[in-house]
């Protein structure tokens, strides 16, 4: 085998793991089912012998690879530090995830123009409070990006809009870009942002993700710019990792430059106090936020600002099932996993679910809408807007 080999590069990083067994309990798919093919173990098994050639893809192997949420849970315990991750994005671009084909359109400018007809025509006809397995997802409203004035100081904030949240959740969206103002920043809406790649490079298509990562280099002139802020955890990862993904020239320029709202916002919350909120608040740690960004304090120091606002951290650590578009390939594990946090908010008579991705957000609203729960679902910025206490600057 050549030693360049992709077959070779996987091969070094499977032979990392030291088969302990510590990740098993962190695993959600191992949690659900039970079988070692399920868990991150038996999946680097079964990626080696692959890439060794002492196995060819079958439907049943396929399965147990294409099941894995890349949640990265078994990351955070591994003491032989296998980039579990990164691991299985090589194998994924060697063995690519199957039947999710429409997720490419998804991903696309014209995608985004047909599902943005999608979710105007189901609201405005009152199917967006329907339940179902795919309109179960949509929001209860969707707001228009509304024109914004920049003031001549403060540091230059880009906002990203990505593919997803431009689409759904332009609420989110605006209320960030008025806590940023309030914080000093002068926003612009980076328009000419796609998909951050994400989606593309967790499902194998690693030539089309770079083909993002590229056109967003390209249309953002990133040095204009003294951050680039996105409002979900899941492109924040993806933004942070472009240095590691363009060209040494371009590289530079995007070095510290990403940044997650809630980390923004937490640097600058001497600046930001909150009007009173006599609610109990369940905060759910979305798995981008907490083992990649591995940054779970910024949401909670800023929500705990809100006074008489009961917080309650999810005990719920593992993946709510969402996972990119995992909750379509695998529904039965997405149920599952959803039902726990489900049960959770039930039992400890959460009012709102707090959630910073807004994958996770579009999976557990449907759950909730499945189960009968009104429980309202919000991105932190949504909550901190709302009780912002100095509103008057930021209208």
């Amino acid at each position: 085998m050549n030693a360049a080999s992709p077959e070779s590069g996987i091969q070094a990083e499977a032979d990392r793991c030291v088969k302990c067994g510590l990740c098993l309990p962190h695993c959600p798919t191992w949690q659900v089912h039970h079988r070692e093919g399920d868990s991150p173990r038996g999946r680097i098994e079964l990626i080696a012998a692959l890439a060794g050639g002492q196995m060819e893809p079958s439907p049943g192997l396929r399965a147990r690879l294409d099941g894995c949420l890349l949640c990265r849970a078994c990351e955070s315990v591994c003491p032989a530090r296998v980039p579990f991750g990164h691991l299985m994005d090589q194998a994924r671009e060697r063995w690519p995830v199957q039947g999710i084909w429409w997720s490419r359109l998804f991903c696309s400018g014209i995608g985004r123009i047909l599902l943005r007809f999608g979710f105007w025509l189901t609201t405005v006809s009152g199917l967006a409070r329907v339940s179902g397995p795919l309109l179960g997802l949509l929001p209860d409203s969707i707001m228009l990006q509304r024109k914004r004035m920049l003031d001549a100081k403060g540091p230059l904030v880009g906002l990203f809009t990505g593919c997803v949240s431009d689409v759904v959740d332009r609420v989110t969206l605006n209320d960030a870009a008025s806590l940023l103002e309030h914080c000093g920043a002068r926003v612009a809406w980076v328009e000419g942002s796609g998909c951050c790649g994400a989606l593309d490079r967790h499902q194998g298509r690693a030539a089309n993700a770079d083909a993002h990562v590229r056109g967003n280099a390209e249309r953002i002139n990133l040095r204009a710019f003294d951050r680039l802020v996105s409002i979900a955890t899941g492109c924040s990862a993806e933004l942070m990792d472009y240095p590691h993904l363009l060209d040494s020239a371009e590289a530079m320029e995007w070095e510290g430059k990403p940044c997650e709202v809630m980390a923004y916002l937490a640097s600058q919350q001497e600046k930001l106090s909150f009007r009173p909120l006599q609610k109990t608040v369940l905060l759910h740690h979305p798995c981008s936020a907490r083992n990649v960004l591995r940054d779970t304090g910024s949401a909670v120091r800023l929500l705990q600002k809100i006074p008489q606002l009961n917080v309650i951290e999810s005990r719920h650590s593992q993946c709510c099932g969402a996972a990119g578009v995992a909750m379509f390939r695998t529904p039965q594990t997405a149920r599952a996993l959803a039902g726990d946090i489900v049960e959770e908010v039930s039992r400890r008579e959460a009012e709102i679910l707090v959630t910073a991705n807004i994958g996770c957000a579009l999976h557990l609203r449907g759950a909730f809408r499945a189960a009968g729960l009104d429980v309202a679902i919000k991105h932190p910025v949504n909550l901190l807007r709302e009780q912002l206490q100095d509103r008057t600057c930021v209208e």
